[in-house]
C-alpha cells in the first residue's frame, strides 16, 4: 500500500524582502485523492466491491466496522423534507401532474383554494401569513395563517417550480409552505418514508450493480432514521446537507428507452426496513463519493465530532493493492486544483500568508487541522474541513502541493523563487517536465541565468581557449566583455565545471557593483578564503546565507535551487 506524508508544509515565502519581485502571478497546484468528507461508505468503493462479487452486507460491514444489518420495526410512516436545500424563495410555483387539480388547505383543515388547475404560486404576505396567486398573477387568497399545505386532488404528483418558474422536481405526498420572512418562503415535502422518500434519493446511479444499490439504500435509510427531527418543521434537507432527494424523478429515470429508476426502486423494495445498527442502535450512516483508497475517522474529518467506533477510517484496496474506487469512469479518484496566490489569500480570508502547514492529519493522510502563518509572525488555525470548503477542494486528502514542476513541492524552501524565475524565463525545467532542484549548476549554466536576469545581450567573442562553439558561448562572452567573469590562469573558463558558492558570490558582486550592506552574518569557515570579501558583501546585502552550523561552505557546489534563490534575492536587492 502507498504511504503518504502525514504532515505537509507550504513555505510560500522562504525569504522575504519588502521590495522582492511580485509573486502574485504564481499558480499553486494542489493534487489530491477522493471526493467528499471521507466518512463511512465510499460509493465508488461499494461499486468496485460489488463488481468483484461482494454482497451488500459485506460491503456495509467493511465501511461501518462492528455493525449489523437488521430489520427495523419502527419505520415512521412519513418524513418531512425541506426542498431547495436551505434556500428561501421569493415565491414558488406548483402544478398538478397532467393538469390534475390541486387544493390549498389551511391550518384548520379547511380549503383556501380547491380544484386549482395550472401553475399557481405561493408567496409570503407577512412573517406569519401566506398568499396564493393564480396563473394569471392575481391573488386568489391572502393573509392565510402559515403553514398551508398542498395536495393533488387526483392523487397524482405535484410538480414544483422555483421562483423564476423553472421546473425543480415532482413529488408524491403533500407540499407544506412556510414563511421564512416577510417576503420569502420555504417548502417541505411530507411524504411516505417507505418507499417514497427512499425511492426519491438520487445519491447513486441506478445503473450500478445491485449490491452497491442495496448498500446505498440501507445506508440512506439508516442515515434518515438517525437524523429525523419530529418536533421541527422539517427532518432533512433535500441537498447534500442531508441526502439528495429529487422526488419521483429518481424512479422515473430513463435513457435510451431503459427505465433505470426501476432498478433503484427494486433495490429499495428488496431491502425494505433494513438498517445498520451498532449495539442495537440505528447509526448515522454517513457516506460520500470517492475515498482514494482509505476512509477517515469522523473526529479527524470533522474535529468537532465525537469519535464513533463504527466510523473509523479503513483501507479500501483489493488484494492486488488497487483501490476499489479506482475506475476509468471515476474522475474524482484523484484531482488537480490550481489557484493563484492572490486568490488563495482571498478565499482563505487571510492576507500576507507566509506558510501553511498541516499540523494534524487523519489516518488516511487527510488534513484534519492546519496552521496558517502570516508575514508578521501571527498564525491562524483552521480545520481541514474549513480549508476544503473555503478553497472548494474535492477533499482534504492532499498528496502534492506545488507549482510548475512536479519535483518542487510548495513545501520546498526555494519554491517561490524557482516559480518567479520560471515566469521571468530566467530558469526552465528539463524535457521531462522536472526542475531537479538538487542538481549542481555548471559555470556555463550560471552564466546564462545571470545574463537573462540582467537582460544582457548575447556577446560574440571572448578570450577563453575552451569556450569556442560551446552552447553557452554567447552568455559567457556577454559577461566576459563586462569583466564580470574571469577564467583560470591557463586561459580556460571550464564552462562545464560545477560552480562553487564562493564563485557565485564573486560573480554577482561584480555584476551589480555590490558594496557592503547592513545585514548581520557570521561564517566560521571563510576567514582565509580567497572570496572572503565577496562572500561578506553578498551576505551583508541578504543575497546569500549560511548553514545552521554557522558555516558557509564556500567550495560547496551550488544547486539549481540555491542559484535560483540567490538570483531572486539579487533581483530583489536591485529593485
Amino acid at each position: 500500500m502507498r504511504r503518504f506524508l502525514s504532515v505537509l508544509s507550504i513555505a510560500l515565502l522562504f525569504f522575504i524582502i519588502s521590495s522582492a519581485p511580485a509573486l502574485a502571478d504564481i499558480v499553486y497546484t494542489f493534487k489530491g485523492y477522493g471526493y467528499g468528507h471521507g466518512i463511512g461508505l465510499c460509493q465508488w468503493g461499494a461499486r468496485g466491491r460489488a463488481l468483484k462479487g461482494q454482497s451488500y452486507r459485506d460491503i456495509l460491514s467493511h465501511y461501518y466496522q462492528g455493525t449489523q444489518v437488521t430489520n427495523y420495526a419502527n419505520i415512521p410512516s412519513t418524513i418531512k423534507v425541506r426542498l431547495f436545500g436551505s434556500s428561501n424563495l421569493s415565491k414558488a410555483y406548483v402544478e398538478g401532474y397532467g393538469s390534475s387539480p390541486l387544493s390549498f388547505i389551511k391550518t384548520d383543515g379547511t380549503y383556501a383554494i380547491q380544484g386549482a388547475v395550472g401553475k399557481w404560486s405561493i408567496a409570503a404576505s407577512s412573517a406569519n401569513t401566506l398568499k396564493v396567486i393564480k396563473p394569471d398573477g392575481t391573488v386568489a387568497a391572502d393573509d392565510l395563517p402559515a403553514p398551508i399545505f398542498i395536495v393533488n386532488d387526483a392523487g397524482k404528483n405535484i410538480i414544483v417550480y422555483n421562483a423564476s418558474g423553472s421546473r425543480y422536481h415532482a413529488y408524491t405526498g403533500s407540499i407544506y409552505v412556510y414563511p421564512a420572512s416577510s417576503n420569502t418562503v420555504y417548502l417541505v415535502n411530507r411524504v411516505n418514508f417507505e418507499p417514497d422518500y427512499i425511492n426519491g434519493l438520487a445519491e447513486m446511479p441506478s445503473s450500478w450493480p445491485y449490491d452497491a444499490l442495496y448498500a446505498q439504500a440501507v445506508a440512506a435509510r439508516s442515515y434518515a432514521l438517525a437524523n429525523m427531527k419530529p418536533q421541527a418543521t422539517f427532518d432533512l434537507y433535500d441537498s447534500v446537507a442531508s441526502q439528495v432527494y429529487i422526488g419521483v424523478d429518481k424512479i422515473n429515470e430513463t435513457s435510451n428507452g431503459i427505465n433505470w429508476g426501476a432498478r433503484w426502486a427494486k433495490a429499495v423494495a428488496d431491502t425494505k426496513g433494513q438498517v445498520i445498527t451498532y449495539n442495537g442502535q440505528v447509526i448515522s450512516a454517513y457516506y460520500f463519493s470517492s475515498c482514494g483508497g482509505h476512509t477517515e475517522n469522523i473526529e479527524l474529518a470533522w474535529p468537532k465530532s465525537s469519535p464513533q467506533p463504527y466510523l473509523k477510517g479503513v483501507d479500501d484496496i483489493d488484494s492486488s493493492g488497487v483501490p476499489y474506487c479506482k475506475d476509468a469512469n471515476n474522475t474524482n479518484f484523484s484531482w488537480v486544483f490550481e489557484i493563484t496566490k492572490e486568490n488563495l489569500e482571498s478565499k482563505l480570508g487571510i492576507t500576507g500568508i507566509a506558510s501553511i502547514k498541516i499540523t494534524k492529519a487523519g489516518v488516511s493522510g487527510r488534513a484534519s487541522e492546519l496552521q496558517i502563518t502570516k508575514l508578521d509572525g501571527t498564525s491562524v488555525s483552521m480545520t481541514g474541513q474549513d480549508f476544503r470548503s473555503k478553497l472548494g477542494l474535492k477533499s482534504t486528502w492532499l498528496y502534492q502541493m506545488g507549482g510548475t514542476y512536479p519535483d518542487v513541492d510548495m513545501g520546498f524552501w526555494a519554491f517561490p523563487q524557482i516559480e518567479e524565475l520560471t515566469r521571468r524565463y530566467i530558469v526552465a525545467g528539463y524535457p521531462d517536465g522536472t526542475f531537479k532542484p538538487q542538481n549542481q549548476v555548471t559555470r556555463a549554466e550560471f552564466s546564462k541565468m545571470l545574463c537573462l536576469s540582467q537582460g544582457f545581450p548575447a556577446g560574440s567573442s571572448n578570450n577563453f581557449t575552451d569556450v569556442g562553439t560551446h552552447w553557452a558561448a554567447p552568455y559567457i562572452s556577454a559577461l566576459s566583455s563586462r569583466s564580470i567573469i574571469k577564467g583560470y590562469p591557463d586561459g580556460t573558463f571550464r564552462p562545464d565545471a560545477k560552480i562553487s558558492r564562493a564563485e557565485m558570490c564573486s560573480i554577482i558582486t561584480r555584476a551589480i557593483g555590490l558594496t557592503r550592506g547592513s545585514a548581520s552574518f557570521s561564517f566560521s569557515d571563510i576567514a582565509s578564503h580567497w572570496a572572503k570579501d565577496d562572500i561578506e558583501i553578498a551576505a551583508s546585502n541578504g543575497i546569500v546565507s549560511g548553514y545552521d552550523d554557522g558555516t558557509f561552505r564556500p567550495e560547496a557546489k551550488g544547486t539549481r535551487a540555491e542559484v535560483s534563490a540567490m538570483i531572486y534575492r539579487m533581483l530583489a536587492f536591485m529593485q
